[in-house]
């Protein structure tokens, strides 16, 4: 049986309110900027949806294509993801034989919080690394933390509308070939891609440079906030994330080559969990870099920017 305490939850975000309150205004509202208004909305009122990540549940067909996508990521997330395929393709025999396994009302709340859940814990175990971020503890970032922060920017750049967007464009037709519907589908094959990117990020040595603003403008950000920034003619992806107005993350190729290069590669895939070639810092005193910054972020958009204070988009706001 299912748990009769549940609660449905209904408004579901696709940016963490955690991260949005570091552009908070008084330290409960955010500046928002949408559709050519400013206003200061609280950060649990804001970038969520009714319902973003309800499933209907998976059919047979869906379940073993996703099972072998599954298989390729490695533990613990390969178990998270097989129990989550499972319980979503539960969910139709679950109603079939209600109330046996539950009562519609229980399995509605199911439908609604499974990929919900999931969510909430990759945001439960990114906080604390996100924090040393953001209080500048840098020396305290380990191995393990920054593998979260990975993964973190990455199931966060595979969870907005405009990625959703994306991912439908371009599965549409390898899922019409299979005579596989979309959305629930792609919920849970957005995660496992995040996973898999992640994980081959790590492995590929790329490394994490925090970018210390010592400008008078602020980075912005979005309901869109992290941004790949690979132009076409780039063989590695370059990726950019704001994690506070002062401060924003680059992922990127380490600058390791040869011998020590691959001594760095041997030690990830054995679990060295002491290396410290990952992070490096970056002062930026450049005003227009940052503005270059801001414009990314600002046209990867979905329809809201969250800025400090009004003025951070004022020039973005002019040539729009």
């Amino acid at each position: 049986m299912m748990n009769n305490n549940e609660v449905e939850k209904i408004n579901q975000h696709y940016v963490s309110h955690f991260y949005l309150k570091s552009w908070s205004v008084d330290g409960i509202k955010i500046g928002a900027f949408s559709e050519g208004k400013f206003f200061t909305p609280k950060a649990k009122r804001i970038a969520f949806s009714k319902r973003f990540y309800r499933v209907n549940g998976l059919t047979s067909d869906q379940a073993r294509l996703l099972r072998r996508e599954a298989e390729r990521t490695l533990p613990p997330f390969s178990g998270l993801f097989a129990a989550l395929i499972s319980s979503c393709e539960e969910l139709p025999v679950r109603e079939r034989f209600a109330p046996l396994w539950g009562t519609s009302d229980e399995i509605e709340r199911k439908r609604t919080n499974l990929i919900e859940d999931f969510y909430s814990f990759i945001e439960g175990i990114v906080l604390v690394p996100y924090e040393l971020l953001i209080g500048k503890k840098y020396e305290e970032v380990n191995m393990d933390h920054f593998k979260i922060l990975i993964r973190f920017a990455f199931f966060q750049l595979t969870r907005t509308p405009k990625a959703r967007e994306g991912v439908r464009a371009a599965t549409a037709e390898l899922l019409a070939e299979h005579n596989i519907g979309f959305d629930d589908y792609n919920l849970i094959s957005s995660l496992i891609l995040a996973e898999r990117i992640a994980a081959e990020t790590i492995r590929r040595v790329y490394e994490l440079v925090v970018i210390e603003n010592q400008t008078d403008s602020n980075f912005i950000t979005s309901d869109s906030p992290v941004v790949n920034l690979k132009n076409p003619a780039d063989s590695e992806m370059k990726i950019y994330w704001p994690v506070s107005p002062r401060q924003a993350i680059l992922i990127k190729p380490s600058a390791l080559q040869g011998a020590e290069r691959y001594d760095v590669v041997r030690r990830v895939d054995a679990g060295d969990r002491h290396m410290r070639y990952f992070m490096s810092i970056a002062k930026l005193a450049d005003r227009d870099q940052v503005e270059r910054f801001n414009k990314k972020i600002w046209d990867h958009r979905h329809k809201v920017a969250f800025c400090l204070n009004e003025g951070d988009i004022s020039e973005l706001r002019s040539v729009e």
